[in-house]
């Protein structure tokens, strides 16, 4: 069965005052650069952007808000993608109210269930294991590294124990081992993927989270790239 498409959006305000949901702008290593769409072919800052998902259900566009915060929404387009590949094999998800006719900037209400107290050790186990279905070998090995760490920091622990302190320490942890911020925020955000699918959330502040500078990407401008082109030769055969 082939599996539902999901796409992430930033919604953000254009010059011209109108609202615009666009593509957002993705780092080489595969995390979003914070706050940036892709305006006219161009990387632009819009820290008032809101992120988006987008999927389709029954041939409807279905819209969900994510928020402002792009390792928030990097999460819930993993956790998304999971949901729907779950659903594409055959395996139950967390019931939701039908969705199918929400707009954009509303998100479905999840319906209460009980939760299973899970072992951290086994909530890695199956986490990885959809991991290693849909993944590409290199996003395998580095989620395998980054839980295979947190999970040795904590022998033992249920998932639905895992509190702020707990969170912190790890990251204490990590940079002990010289690991850069943004290494650090990469392993943070890979762990929130794992507590969400267990309904853990919340646990850190925006202070929290580790601070890093985002290096500026250098672009052409219009008069460099026809500088270029004009001094470019035809390929021949």
């Amino acid at each position: 069965m082939r599996t539902l498409k999901v796409r992430l959006y930033i919604r953000v305000r254009l010059r011209d005052g109108h609202y615009a949901f666009l593509d957002p702008i993705w780092n080489k290593n595969h995390t979003l650069r914070a706050g940036y769409a892709l305006v006219d072919g161009k990387a632009e800052c819009h820290q008032e952007g809101i992120y988006y998902l987008r999927c389709l259900r029954d041939g409807k566009r279905v819209w969900q808000a994510v928020g402002p915060e792009a390792d928030a929404a990097d999460a819930a387009l993993q956790n998304k993608e999971h949901d729907l590949q779950s659903d594409s094999l055959g395996r139950s998800t967390p019931a939701t109210v039908p969705s199918s006719t929400l707009a954009p900037g509303q998100s479905p209400v999840p319906v209460p269930t009980a939760t299973a107290v899970v072992s951290l050790d086994d909530a890695i186990k199956s986490y990885m294991a959809e991991v290693r279905l849909f993944r590409a070998p290199k996003t395998i090995a580095a989620a395998q590294h980054m839980l295979t760490l947190f999970g040795a920091q904590f022998p033992g622990k249920f998932v639905q124990n895992i509190t702020r302190e707990d969170l912190l320490d790890h990251m204490a942890a990590l940079q002990d081992r010289g690991l850069s911020p943004r290494t650090v925020f990469n392993h943070i955000a890979r762990i929130g993927t794992l507590l969400r699918a267990h309904k853990v959330v919340g646990l850190l502040d925006a202070k929290d989270k580790p601070k890093y500078d985002e290096r500026e990407v250098a672009a052409y401008d219009s008069d460099q790239l026809d500088a270029l082109f004009a001094a470019a030769n035809a390929e021949s055969e």
